[in-house]
Formats: C-alpha cells, sequence, structure tokens
C-alpha cells in the first residue's frame, strides 16, 4: 500500500506528463487532501494505467452530522462534553463531542473533513438519535467530481464523470458499498446470522439490515443511506470481515442538486411568493409508485422534522422538493396540514417493540397510517404522528353544559406551591424501561443464609500474601472476587443459568429457544455519581479471584467517569451487594437478556447452633457466633425450576463454606 503522500506526487507526475503531452491545452487543479474514496480510486488507476485530476468544480456544503444509532434501543442522549466550537476545522476521525445514554458514555467522531458550521446543542441539553448535532461545511460536494485525463487525440471535457468506489449508473442513480463497522473489542469478523433485506428491496436510514454474531453478542446493522438494495455480498452462515461491503445501495445522486438550486435562483418568480403566505395549490410530481419526487436530502429533512412531503410545492426540476422547500414550508400555509389519520381498518400491524414505544408516549395505534411494508407501523411513523399532532392548531373548543363544566372543575386538584417537577435523568429513564420491561418477566424467589467464617479466613490468608507482594498492582481483595469466581464455577454444572431466551419477542412458543453462552460474563451492580448501574466481568471462567479484583477496581474507576458500552454490554448472570448499605433479604429485578439475578446482604455476626465433640469423644450442641451472610436469588420461573434453583444455590453456597474446593477447581 503506498503512503498518502507518495500517491499525491504519483498523481500530479501523471497529470504533468499528460499536460505536456496533450494537444490540447489542459487545466489542473491543485490537490490538496484526498478523500478515502479519491485514495482508493487513485490507487485503481495508477495499477491500470488510468491518469486522473481532480476537476476544479467543487461547490461548498454544509453537511448535517447526525447522531447515529447506537444500539440496545436508546433513543436519546445527553450530551456531556464539546471536543470542538464553531468554526474548529476538523479531520475524519477528529473527536466531536461525548454523550451519555442509559447504558454508557460514548466519545463520538467525524466522518468528514471540513469546518465545524454550527452546534446545535448546548451541554446538559438531550440529543435525540438521528437528529444533527452539529453542521460540518467539507468545502467540496458531497461527492468529489472525477474526470478522465484525455489522450492527445482527445479534446478536453472537464466535470466527466468516472468510474470511482460509489459507482455512477444511469440516469442520477449511483452505487454506494455499505460497510461493515467496527463493532469493538477487537472483533475482525462476524458470522452473518440473518437478513432483514433482499436484493431489490427499498430501504431508509436505521432500516435494519442484518444481524451479525460475533464471539461476544449478536449485533444488528442499520443502514445510513436511503435507498434500493442493489446486492448481498453474504449467505446466512458466511463470515463477514470488518471493513467489507455487507450490501450495495443503489441511491440518487444529490450532486445534481446543487444545479437545481440554481435554476431555483434563476427564476425569481419561483421563490418570489413565500409558501407561509400563500394557498396556492401544491405543485409537486409523483413517481409511477405515488411517491412525491424530492431530493434525498429533502426527504432525510422532512423525516426528521414531520413534515409531510405530499404538502410541500417542488420547486426543483421537474416540480421535484428540495432541501429549501422543506425548510420554508409552514404548516399552516395550508388548511388541514396536519391531520389524523383513520382509523386502521381490521388487524392493526406493528412489531411489540413499536406497540410499547407508543403505549410509553400514550398514542393510539388506531389513528396512525403504516408506510412499512404491508401498511405496518414503524417507530418513525409514530414520530411523525406525535410531531404532527404538536404542529396542529388547537380545534375550538365546543360549547359544553354547565353540567359538564362543573364536573371538570370539580376533578380537577391545583398543586401545591411547594411541589416541583423535574425530567427524569437518563439513568432514571433507563431504569424506567428497564424494570417496566423485566416485570414481565415471572420470577421465582429463593432466599438462604451462608456462613462465611471460612471465607472470611481464607480472604484474610490471600491480603496477607498481596501485602508482601502485590499481585498486578492488587495489594488488597474485597469479599466480592471470591462470591464471583466461585458463582462461575456453580455455572459450569448449571449453565442453564448463564442462558438466555431468544426468539420470544415473536410470540410462538414454538419459535422460542435457549441460547447457552460460553463466556460468564458477571454483572456487578454499582451505586455511582450517574445513579445505579451495572457493569459486568467478561470470562470470569477464564479469570484468577486476584484478576478479577484487578478488573473490578478498573470498573469502579471508570464509573466515576462514565462506563463504555462495551463494559456495560452482555452480561449473562447477575450479582448485586445491597449488604453495603444495609438490608439482608430483597427482590432483585431480573435483567431482560438473563435468566437469574443474585442479591447479597449485610453480614453479620450471630448466633447460631452448632455440634461440638469435646476432648473424651462425646458430642454436644452449643450456641457458637457464626458470620452470617443473607442471600436473595430471582430466576426466570418459564424456564428455570425450582429444584435447579435450589441446587444451583446451595453449590455457589458450598464454595463459600468451603473455600479450599476454590483453589481446587480453578482450573
Amino acid at each position: 500500500m503506498l503512503p498518502i503522500a507518495r500517491l499525491s506526487v504519483l498523481v500530479r507526475s501523471a497529470v504533468t506528463r499528460s499536460a505536456r503531452t496533450s494537444a490540447a491545452p489542459l487545466r489542473v487543479q491543485q490537490p490538496g487532501r484526498l478523500s478515502s474514496n479519491q485514495f482508493m480510486l487513485t490507487a485503481e488507476s495508477l495499477r491500470s494505467g488510468s491518469r486522473l485530476f481532480h476537476s476544479s468544480a467543487f461547490v461548498s456544503d454544509k453537511v448535517p452530522f447526525l447522531l447515529a444509532d447506537i444500539g440496545e434501543g436508546i433513543t436519546e442522549c445527553e450530551v456531556i462534553q464539546w471536543f470542538v466550537k464553531e468554526g474548529d476545522q476538523i479531520e475524519q476521525f477528529s473527536k466531536i463531542c461525548e454523550v451519555q445514554s442509559d447504558k454508557a458514555a460514548v466519545e463520538i467522531t467525524s466522518r468528514y473533513d471540513g469546518v465545524v458550521g454550527k452546534l446545535h446543542y448546548k451541554i446538559g441539553d438531550m440529543a435525540k438519535v438521528g437528529s444533527p448535532l452539529v453542521d460540518i461545511e467539507t468545502g467540496e460536494s458531497s461527492e468529489p467530481v472525477v474526470a478522465d485525463v484525455p489522450s492527445a487525440a482527445s479534446p478536453v471535457v472537464e466535470n466527466a464523470a468516472a468510474a470511482a468506489p460509489v459507482s455512477k449508473l444511469s440516469g442520477s442513480k449511483k452505487l454506494v458499498p455499505f460497510l461493515l463497522a467496527d463493532i469493538g473489542e477487537g472483533i475482525t469478523e462476524c458470522e452473518v446470522i440473518q437478513w432483514f433485506v433482499k436484493e431489490g428491496d427499498r430501504i431508509e436510514q436505521f432500516s435494519k439490515i442484518c444481524e451479525v454474531q460475533s464471539d461476544k453478542a449478536a449485533v444488528e446493522i442499520t443502514s445510513r443511506y436511503d435507498g434500493v438494495v442493489s446486492k448481498l455480498h453474504y449467505t446466512l452462515g458466511d463470515m463477514a470481515k470488518v471493513g467489507s461491503p455487507l450490501v450495495d445501495i443503489e441511491m440518487e445522486d444529490e450532486s445534481s442538486e446543487a444545479s437545481a438550486q440554481e435554476e431555483i435562483a434563476a427564476a425569481p418568480s419561483a421563490t418570489s411568493t413565500p409558501a407561509s403566505t400563500t394557498n396556492a395549490p401544491v405543485t409537486s410530481k409523483k413517481n409511477e409508485n405515488g411517491e412525491v419526487l424530492a431530493m434525498p436530502s429533502a426527504r432525510r429533512l422532512a423525516k426528521e422534522t414531520g413534515v409531510d412531503l405530499n404538502l410541500v410545492s417542488g420547486t426543483g426540476k421537474d416540480y421535484r422538493v428540495t432541501k429549501g422547500d422543506v425548510v420554508n414550508f409552514k404548516p399552516q400555509s395550508v388548511v388541514g396540514a396536519v391531520r389524523r389519520a383513520p382509523a386502521n381498518k381490521g388487524e392493526i400491524l406493528a412489531t411489540p417493540a413499536v406497540r410499547s414505544f407508543a403505549k410509553e408516549r400514550s398514542v393510539d395505534l388506531g389513528l396512525v397510517s403504516g408506510t412499512g411494508k404491508e401498511g405496518r407501523i414503524t417507530k418513525d411513523d409514530i414520530l411523525q404522528f406525535i410531531n404532527a399532532s404538536k404542529a396542529a392548531p388547537a380545534r375550538p373548543v365546543e360549547a359544553e353544559s354547565p353540567k359538564a363544566e362543573i364536573k371538570v372543575a370539580a376533578s380537577s386538584t391545583p398543586a401545591s406551591s411547594d411541589d416541583t417537577v423535574k425530567p427524569l435523568t437518563v439513568i432514571q429513564k433507563a431504569m424506567f424501561k428497564q424494570m417496566t420491561k423485566s416485570l414481565s418477566i415471572p420470577h421465582f424467589g429463593f432466599a438462604d443464609e451462608v456462613i462465611l467464617n471460612a471465607t472470611s479466613a481464607y480472604r484474610n490468608s490471600i491480603n496477607a500474601s498481596l501485602s508482601k507482594q502485590p499481585v498486578h498492582g492488587v495489594k488488597k481483595i474485597t469479599f466480592m472476587p471470591i462470591f464471583i469466581k466461585s458463582l462461575s464455577l456453580a455455572l459450569n454444572e448449571f449453565p442453564i443459568l448463564n442462558a438466555k431466551l431468544v426468539g420470544q419477542e415473536s410470540g410462538d412458543v414454538s419459535q422460542v429457544k435457549l441460547q447457552y453462552r460460553s463466556s460468564h460474563n458477571i454483572g456487578v451492580a454499582m451505586d455511582t455519581p450517574q445513579g445505579l448501574l451495572v457493569p459486568n466481568v467478561k470470562n470470569v471462567q477464564n479469570k484468577s479471584i486476584i484478576e478479577i479484583a484487578q478488573e473490578l477496581d478498573r470498573l469502579r474507576e471508570s464509573a466515576k467517569k462514565g462506563l463504555s458500552n462495551a463494559d456495560m454490554s452482555g452480561g449473562t448472570i447477575t450479582l448485586s451487594n445491597i449488604g453495603t448499605v444495609g438490608g439482608s433479604y430483597m427482590h432483585p429485578v431480573i435483567v431482560t437478556s438473563e435468566l437469574c439475578i443474585g442479591a447479597i446482604g449485610k453480614t453479620q455476626r450471630l448466633p447460631r447452633f452448632e455440634m461440638v465433640r469435646d476432648a473424651s469423644g462425646a458430642v454436644s450442641e452449643q450456641v457458637v457466633a457464626k458470620e452470617i451472610m443473607p442471600v436473595s436469588w430471582n430466576a426466570d420461573h418459564r424456564v428455570v425450576d425450582g429444584a435447579t434453583m435450589a441446587k444451583f444455590v446451595q453449590l455457589w453456597k458450598s464454595y463459600l463454606e468451603n473455600p479450599a474446593l476454590i483453589s481446587a477447581m480453578t482450573k
């Protein structure tokens, strides 16, 4: 692979030689910073013998940089830090900001080179997934124009289209390879386990494309583009490499939008009357599928702002709706611009996730028009319905009978002047959603107590050794690493407690299966400044007690600044230590992707009966002091029966009361 600087020199040299040998004069722009697409094209052309130059026809382009979907159903994040300010020069992979979701803190990096035009949020604001974070002025058209250098016998033609990684198709189409992005944790390849699309399907931004399985977790991949699926590069079961194309997507070429805007500027009559002050009929054209002709950027903006393109007059070429038309559109300019959709007849088509989404927002699905396949209602449909309802002018209140007015007045209760209303924090919203889902699981409870005298002596012996010779920087351990390691040993004998249910979303019990997970990723509930968080220690089955203690120390330090998404995801079973703040027994709530959770209460020195043998061999019953730790366990009773739960807890308890077994069983 040639270095970037060397490629630039080769391109300039090739162009200069061509200019000296061409019969016709050739104007060449000084190459600046090349985009990744241009480098791929340049390298390919140098191998094939073609000679290329950059066209001088560049149009300054302001690109809205959207907050991408960061998975796990997260719809909004709090902006907690900006790394840039308006006017800053940035490059690809420059850090833009840090956002805090209900799972973790994530740093957002740029996909573009350019200048920061506008920050759409302040620190502390809630940014919606799919909405613009910043505007970036890239200084060139969204698709740089590259032209072939003609031979001496050919006339010079500027701005001619050439082959590129983003392939130009006939008309105003282009072919974009959609790459498998880096999903973290050093993963280099994933198995394709499900396709949600097929060749020829029309997709939009955030449409699900496929599901891939890494050695850590299953991840759903969503689209960044609007277009038509042209080619699937893998079949089910294939291993897809990170950075390689998953699908090819055929898109409308927005490079023609600039010329359309020029035509608008040249025709004053098209813009002399603002949309908000005219009641002229809507002038726009539709394609053979009944869709309004619109630029892709206009469709995206309309989707983000909840504007119905059927109500917008197009001022572009062939009455195509442009981004400017959407910006200038005013809902009040058209009578009845916001309408409630008629109630759907028959069964309402919507996934369980969409139904839950609508229920949380008190939206009647019978009033929402579905735009998905076969009229299926999507989350976007619900969001557009909500936005339309907010934008609709208030209807005049009809006169009511005095009786009705008295009834309303009697039912209203004035709020106390001392009351305050505050929005939920990010963590509280996460708890609200998670606990609502978790309480649909039928919990089976099991409680017991563990005698910790032997474990206490075992821990003291380890700490005595560590005080003299620390291992991996660990000088002292708590009880928790021992609890976690003994839990992993018990899971070896009862793997069902480490499994998860898959296929239950369908509602068809014949599709529900148990996925037995080989990794013991044990979650530990932590009380942090942000609230209750549950990161997990990965692959406990392969770690020693000292290594577990080291990882717990790292997670505690990270929790003060903000845990990563990797720390928060992938848990298989959870252990909560409520004893640090008091309390004996509790009712822990199962995480939806798990089948079991345990809670540890406060350890106390309590009297217990014990059989004691004296010097003569006689056995008598005596009262002795014991260190007693109460434990509470809950399991998903749909697949875990009471006997299995009891045996599992008794095995875990036996390791703690006989810690020599922990050392003996550890590989």
